[in-house]
């Protein structure tokens, strides 16, 4: 190697090394628990996610699942359209949580793997009228794109008018 070949060698290993150092880590089960729960919270969606709140949801969903809310929102769109006078389907209440208020606090349990799929419990509690709501659903993840992804939630919600055992 030559003194005049030695810049042009530092430059390729300090693009490696910014390359590498670029990618960060991939979350846990735990860890994409917890950014799915804190975005949920903060965006307090109710009915059908938004286009927007979508957006910012699409990166935890696998893409199956985003697929299932694009084709809720075409359902919805052209329901309205058709029945200007009533109210669509996924208008109203929680569609993340067995509770129709939603929640408004949670805390990430211990995953448990189920073969390709990881479980994750997820304690959730919503507090309103003087009262405190407490109970446990289960956020189904899956392993895509090189990270965990939502692929359904179970509701595990004991009350009538739970809007069914599923995401």
């Amino acid at each position: 190697m030559t003194v005049k070949s030695l810049p042009i060698l530092l430059t390729a290993l300090f693009a490696y090394a910014v390359t590498c150092v670029a990618q960060p880590p991939s979350p846990s089960p735990r860890g994409t628990a917890d950014e799915f729960y804190r975005t949920y919270i903060k965006l307090q969606i109710r009915g059908l996610p938004s286009d927007e709140e979508l957006k910012t949801l699409s990166p935890m969903l696998s893409p199956s699942l985003q697929l299932l809310f694009e084709n809720a929102a075409r359902i919805k769109a052209n329901y309205i359209r058709d029945n200007p006078d009533e109210k669509p389907p996924w208008h109203d209440g929680d569609l993340f949580t067995s509770l129709f208020e939603g929640a408004q606090s949670f805390k990430v349990g211990t995953p448990r793997m189920r073969g390709s799929r990881s479980e994750v419990p997820i304690e959730l509690a919503f507090s309103g009228g003087g009262a405190t709501t407490r109970w446990s659903d289960t956020l189904v993840l899956v392993r895509e794109e090189g990270r965990w992804k939502v692929w359904d939630i179970l509701f595990k919600g004991e009350w009538a008018f739970k809007q069914g055992n599923s995401l």
